[in-house]
């Protein structure tokens, strides 16, 4: 009698996992948000102030990302469901809740810990406190379950396909990579890049230990730091993504772009942590324009994983070669334009601030032109239509105003002004610049990230249109 053949248990539940994991993640992405706002050195809440602040957070943000199940499983599912996604958000947590979990140190007796200091103090040990947050963790993820049940709609909707939440893990993995964007842009706009001295560790500690009130301390080390901690956020959404893909999705040359994009987000982290341990000028200028095309490729990753492309092929329509050609060609001078930009930042030479800036001109007319011929593709009745007019209307927005972001960060940073990176010993001597300049920097370099993901997303729809009338 032929034996049935074996299966591997982890590969099988992988899939009835996703939906927990999915939300877990975005629970996670939420609350690490509002670690980085509530512990900055202009806000500077304590532990015991934010931790409460925190936990609110996962309870609602659970309630709110559970409550699609409401319509779709049984009412006991939903909240047996919740505690499985409290235990993803938990343990995603960690690597960023950790830092408020341990012995707090006083920034009077120095910036170096050891790892005897954390597993001390007046709080129980790590073995204790780290288990108690997990299970705290389950609680929560009872109360929001249950709190989705009751409030959410009572409308019947179509139960969840693993590919759908592959798609919804893609997008949430494109947000996890922001606020990544946009504290390396603050790192660079405040010359932060070295002041952690050491890579892994900081200052000579376990970098997920590390103390919030020595981290807050110091506004350089708090964004740098930081930086790291979304760092790993993103190298495990990237490889969760890989894997998920893999299993659910059924095309091939998905799973490679996907493996493709962990690869270059490890090779991401590592050639951030050699910047800190041999600092040159080159490595920090191809570190900057990686990250930008890192969340491009993720932004063609999420097209690729969304309901609109795994849709039909749409049926041909004049111009639709038109929208092709204009959204490739926008997507290709964003690179060019990305990389000019970035050399100026990161070297100051004055050549690539005057290209960068003719350029810009030359992004605006494209973009404006592949975003008007997309969004006034006639409808056909298919799911991409939508996405044409969506996705034309937010890269001309997006565009509009980073031109004008353009010209403040021209100001914040006129030629000539461009300094060398200071080092940790250095930074208590530099002279402290006018906040708005960061700002202002770090709103142009997040918004063409923006823009870098929204024609990326345009120009994959756009490719997939067919050249001539059949």
């Amino acid at each position: 009698m032929p034996q049935p053949p074996k299966t591997n248990i982890l590969v099988e539940l992988l899939p009835r996992l996703l939906g927990p994991m999915v939300t877990g993640l975005a629970v996670s992405v939420s609350m690490w948000c509002a670690w980085v706002v509530l512990h900055h050195p202009a806000v500077g809440l304590r532990p015991r102030v934010s931790g409460p602040i925190l936990i609110v957070i996962q309870v609602l943000a659970l309630a709110r990302y559970s409550s699609r199940w409401r319509s779709s499983v049984h009412p006991v599912a939903t909240t047996l469901l919740g505690v499985v996604t409290g235990a993803f958000s938990g343990v995603f947590n960690l690597c960023a809740l950790s830092s408020i979990l341990v012995e707090q140190s006083s920034p009077a007796g120095g910036m170096n810990v050891t790892n005897q200091l954390l597993a001390g103090g007046d709080r129980p040990s790590l073995w204790i406190v780290i288990p108690g947050y997990l299970a705290l963790s389950l609680a929560m993820g009872l109360v929001g379950g249950a709190i989705a049940h009751l409030v959410s709609s009572d409308r019947p909707t179509a139960p969840s396909t693993p590919s759908d939440w592959l798609g919804r893990l893609a997008r949430i993995t494109l947000a996890a990579v922001f606020p990544l964007l946009i504290l390396g842009g603050l790192v660079t706009s405040t010359g932060s890049g070295l002041a952690v001295p050491d890579w892994p560790t900081t200052y000579g500690g376990n970098m997920f230990l590390y103390p919030i009130s020595l981290m807050a301390s110091d506004s350089h080390v708090y964004v740098e730091h930081s930086h790291r901690l979304f760092g790993v956020l993103v190298g495990f959404s990237t490889l969760i993504l890989a894997l998920m893909a893999t299993r659910v999705d059924a095309r091939p040359w998905v799973w490679k772009w996907a493996w493709a994009c962990f690869a270059l987000v490890c090779a991401q982290g590592v050639l951030g942590g050699l910047r800190v341990s041999m600092p040159t000028q080159t490595k920090a200028l191809i570190h900057g324009v990686l990250a930008q095309l890192i969340f491009g490729m993720l932004a063609a990753l999420a097209a690729y994983l969304s309901d609109a492309y795994r849709a039909p092929t749409p049926s041909f329509v004049p111009g639709d070669r038109a929208r092709r050609t204009w959204a490739t060609l926008t997507l290709h001078l964003l690179i060019i334009q990305l990389i000019m930009g970035a050399m100026y930042r990161h070297t100051g030479q004055v050549h690539a601030l005057y290209t960068h800036i003719g350029l810009s001109l030359l992004v605006l007319a494209a973009t404006v032109v592949a975003g008007a011929v997309a969004s006034k593709r006639p409808s056909d009745g298919t799911p991409q239509t939508a996405i044409f007019g969506k996705a034309g209307l937010f890269v001309g927005f997006v565009v509009a105003i980073q031109f004008m972001l353009g010209g403040g960060a021209f100001f914040a940073v006129p030629p000539g002004s461009h300094k060398p990176v200071p080092s940790a010993n250095e930074l208590p001597s530099v002279a402290p610049v006018e906040s708005w300049k960061p700002l202002v920097r770090t709103a142009h370099q997040g918004n063409g990230a923006l823009l870098l993901a929204g024609v990326s997303f345009l120009a994959v729809h756009c490719r997939r249109l067919p050249r001539t009338k059949p």
